[in-house]
């Protein structure tokens, strides 16, 4: 069973649900002569999950890297968590988690040694990592997982560690970039479930994907923002 977030405080307290915490105002980004993204609005609140839907090459993977911290626009601004990002000392980047659509590299550490060391990475201590870890393992259901070499794991299982790996900090906003390819049916409805207590405790999430069909029920909103197309729809069926 599926730790309790609320009461081990795995998943943090991220804030009063309907504050803004990501807003891209007029963002536009340039590779060479090709123009990727247009004078894009988007906002994300405390509290909402928004996909984002954009098919191969639409520019997804450079909107979350824009809305995850690692990217500056071109032309526009960025607000994260009230602050004009590249305006600015940038602190507030750590609380914004970026889950890619896969890992690079084939790691053969085991799922907990993954976790422990990122957690450490983020200056936690061995204990406070190997106890973190231990619960985010829970929360992501990857307990009976622990001890198997990353490389080893579903697509499922590595979008889970990945997605673990991203709460391992004291996360308001979790980025993820269309992760969901090969990914079966349980691990979609644990990943659900986890982003669903994120947002109930005041986070919020922007989630990339090529269809809407997988997420549209998981979200309060769902926008087309790439080339100029605007928001194509909202959704409020979650």
């Amino acid at each position: 069973m599926r730790a309790r977030v609320s009461e081990e405080r795995v998943l943090p307290g991220a804030g009063v649900a309907g504050t803004p915490l990501l807003r891209l105002d007029g963002v536009r980004k340039q590779f060479g002569d090709e123009v990727v993204l247009d004078r894009v609005d988007l906002e994300v609140r405390g509290g909402a999950l928004v996909g984002v839907v954009g098919g191969p090459g639409a520019g997804k993977t450079t909107l979350t890297s824009i809305a995850a911290g690692l990217l500056p626009p071109d032309d526009g601004v960025m607000w994260l968590f009230g602050e004009d990002l590249w305006d600015g000392p940038g602190l507030v980047r750590s609380a914004v988690a970026l889950v890619p659509d896969d890992e690079p590299v084939v790691d053969r550490r085991s799922c907990h040694d993954v976790l422990v060391c990122a957690g450490m990475a983020h200056g936690l201590s061995r204990v406070a990592a190997e106890r973190r870890s231990t619960l985010l393992l829970s929360v992501c259901e990857l307990t009976g997982a622990a001890d198997l070499p990353a490389y080893r794991c579903t697509a499922g299982q590595r979008l889970l560690l990945r997605l673990a790996t991203a709460l391992l900090g004291e996360r308001r906003l979790l980025v993820l970039d269309d992760p969901f390819a090969g990914v079966d049916a349980w691990a979609l409805g644990v990943v659900r479930a986890v982003l669903g207590e994120f947002t109930a405790s005041g986070g919020g999430v922007l989630c990339a994907v090529r269809s809407s069909e997988r997420i549209a029920a998981w979200c309060d909103r769902v926008v087309e923002p790439f080339r100029g197309s605007g928001c194509a729809f909202d959704s409020n069926t979650r």
